[in-house]
Formats: C-alpha cells, structure tokens, sequence
C-alpha cells in the first residue's frame, strides 16, 4: 500500500497524521514504518482484540482498506485525465471504484452486501437518513455521482480542464464517502459506555475518520486523538468527544443534517479551508486544494 498510494493525496492525509503516534511504530522494514502499515495492523489488532467478534476485522477491513481504495482509484482517475498518455483510461479507475464500492451480492436499499455500499446503508439505517425508495442518503448520492464521474472521463483529452471538471466531482464523491465514516464514529461514541465492545469499534473508527481533521481543527484533532489512539477511550469523556467532533464536520465537506438527518443539534457548519473560509462555496475544499498541488491540475 504504501508504494502504491505514495502520491495519493488522501493516504498522505493519514500518513502525516499518524506519523508520530505510538500506536504505529516501527516493526521492521523500510515499507513498514508508521502510517504505512496503519490499515493492516489496525485489523491484525482487531482480530486480536475479540477472537469472537469477527465483525470487527471484517469492519476495520471495509472501512479502512476499501474505503481507501475507493478513495485511491477515483484519484487516479483524475491523475489519468490530466496523462496525455493514459486519459483514455480514466473511465476505467471509476468502473473499479464503482465495484469496489458496491461489490457482489448487493441489492438497492439493502444491507445484504459486504462493501461501502452495506457498510453506508447500515449507518443510515441508524441515523434515518434514508429516502423515500428506502436506500441510504449517501448511498443514492453517490450512484448518482459515479455515474457523472463516468460521463466527465469519458470527455478526458490529457488536459487541464477536463481534468478539473473530474477533480471538482471526485471532491463531491469524497464528501459523501466520508459520511458512513462519521455517522459510524458518532454512533459508536454514543454506545461507547455501554460495552466494551462497543468501545473496540469507536477506536477503530476514530482511526478512520480523524486524520481528515488534522490540518483543519488541529485543537480538536489533537484533543480527539489523544484520548482515542493514546489513552484509549474513556467512557466517562464521551460527552466532551461529541460536543468535540461536532465541531470538526466542516472538514469532511459534510454538514450536520448529512450526519444526523437534523441539522438543529449541531453549530451552523462552515465551509472551511485549515480554519481560513474560501471566497468560493466548494465541497471539500481542503480536499480539492490539495489535489491541485499534487496532480498539478
């Protein structure tokens, strides 16, 4: 993973945010170093933490390396645009995105699959942040948005500017990715003084989810993961985590009514960049900018 994602600009997000954090320590190899080996040891120590709960590997699988993977291959879909020798293939990195998310054995509205596509209906299923026809929000969104990713790499000529209508899309698809992630992170800190179990679970989606915050709510991210990756999550802290990444939904290009489907229990959302506020009202703006200073787009 780490070679392969080397310039992926979300990965990168996670490595430098983990770089320093005691939970990822060396363990051998110039490849297997920090972040780089965040996602498989995370599910090594899943299925070492509850030899009876095969859930919780087979969630920190789904939600940290298929997640990622969806994350890495829409990347490169827009990295391929902008390759006057491999524009032609851009469509192709959506198409492999599009199965990962959905995978087999899944239908409309349901839960009886085993990828991104079960994983955001079953934390829809939570929130009531369902529609009409019964399938997840985010779910609906995001079909919706492949299929438009799909029309803008079929247009790709090697150039900038189709490359730029791609990128601003792959921003919205992030947005809405990143919404099973927060709803399972906040979900998991209500039941997270009920269980120990539960307990297992918050961590694990803490790790997913905070190092999207690093850059944009440094007090909340440092805060956050000191108490989850550190000192482990003390059920007594559960109020102030809330109230605390509450505060950080701007940074995932997601507002409130996204999460909870009622916009009333958390603050107005900002749509921020690092804490500056761009002039423009973009999605995931942090995610965008970033994308342009690696892909050179």
């Amino acid at each position: 993973m780490p070679v392969k994602m080397a310039q992926d600009p979300l990965f990168n997000f996670y490595k430098n945010a983990f770089r320093n954090d005691p939970l990822f320590e060396k363990t051998g190899g110039e490849d297997d170093t920090f972040a780089g080996i965040y996602a498989h040891k995370i599910v090594t120590d899943a299925l070492e933490a509850s030899t009876k709960d095969v859930d919780l590997a087979y969630e920190a699988a789904v939600c940290l390396t298929m997640w990622m993977e969806v994350a890495h291959l829409l990347n490169m879909a827009v990295t391929k645009c902008f390759n006057i020798d491999e524009f032609s293939s851009a469509g192709l990195e959506i198409d492999d995105a599009l199965a990962y998310y959905v995978g087999v054995g899944q239908t409309r509205g349901n839960t009886d699959g085993f990828l991104l596509y079960s994983f955001a209906q079953k934390s829809a299923n939570v929130f009531g942040t369902i529609d009409e026809s019964g399938e997840a929000k985010a779910n609906s969104q995001m079909i919706l948005l492949f299929k438009k990713a799909k029309e803008l790499a079929g247009q790709c000529d090697g150039g900038p500017e189709q490359a730029r209508l791609l990128r601003a899309e792959v921003g919205s698809m992030m947005s809405v990715l990143n919404v099973p992630l927060v709803q399972s992170f906040v979900n998991q800190l209500q039941v997270g003084a009920q269980t120990d179990k539960a307990s297992f679970y918050a961590i694990l989606y803490g790790l997913a989810v905070l190092p999207q915050i690093a850059t944009c709510q440094p007090t909340e991210y440092n805060y956050l993961s000191n108490e989850i990756t550190e000192n482990g999550l003390d059920v007594a802290n559960i109020d102030e985590l809330m109230a605390a990444f509450r505060k950080s939904y701007n940074c995932f290009g997601i507002t409130c009514i996204d999460v909870h489907g009622d916009d009333e229990i958390c603050e107005e959302p900002r749509n921020t960049y690092a804490g500056f506020t761009p002039v423009e009202n973009v999605v995931m703006v942090r995610f965008n900018l970033v994308c342009m200073l690696l892909l050179g787009t």
